[in-house]
């Protein structure tokens, strides 16, 4: 795979902070979520140059941060088993988290992002495009109703559809 310094820096500072929260949700201790973010980041580097192309950069760090977690609270399990400081009801806890990350998906993560990206994407085109994709995508009207309410020809229905959906396009490459 090829990835340059710029498009790993770029990936990192949009991520890191997600990829932490998402650790830090399971495994309930903030410094040690990071820790295993910078891990997962760093195994990735390491290993980029032997990744297919096609490699989802985001989707595989998460999946190494998860199974990172995963790792780490089955540890933390087990060596409160050992040492016996493990009541019943932290077991419970860890046992329920570890359940919890393990059937996870990270669908919730990646729409949230698709549509923090959608709603940028549609703040930067001016109203009147805005208006023509939400008649269209959202009311879901036909073109020639949308051309009839705003006083516009189809085609120019049709280029303030397209203007959106190429910027959108762009925009979430990264997820397509």
């Amino acid at each position: 795979m090829t990835c340059d310094a710029h498009t790993f820096t770029r990936i990192f500072n949009g991520y890191k902070a997600p990829f932490i929260r998402y650790a830090t949700a399971y495994i309930h201790d903030p410094v040690t979520a990071e820790d295993i973010v910078m891990e997962a980041m760093m195994n990735f580097w390491i290993r980029h140059e032997d990744l297919p192309d096609d490699t989802d950069i985001p989707a595989y760090i998460l999946t190494a941060v998860r199974n990172k977690s995963i790792d780490f609270l089955r540890k933390e399990m087990h060596r409160q088993q050992i040492s016996g400081d493990l009541s019943e009801t932290a077991e419970w806890e860890i046992s329920q988290r570890l359940a919890s990350i393990e059937a996870d998906g990270f669908q919730e993560i990646f729409a949230r992002d698709i549509r923090n990206i959608v709603d940028g994407v549609l703040e930067e085109m001016p109203e009147r495009s805005r208006k023509v994709f939400s008649m269209s995508r959202l009311e879901g009207l036909d073109q020639k109703r949308i051309a009839n309410e705003l006083g516009m020809t189809v085609k120019g229905v049709q280029f303030h559809i397209t203007r959106i959906l190429n910027a959108m396009r762009k925009a979430l490459k990264e997820y397509l």
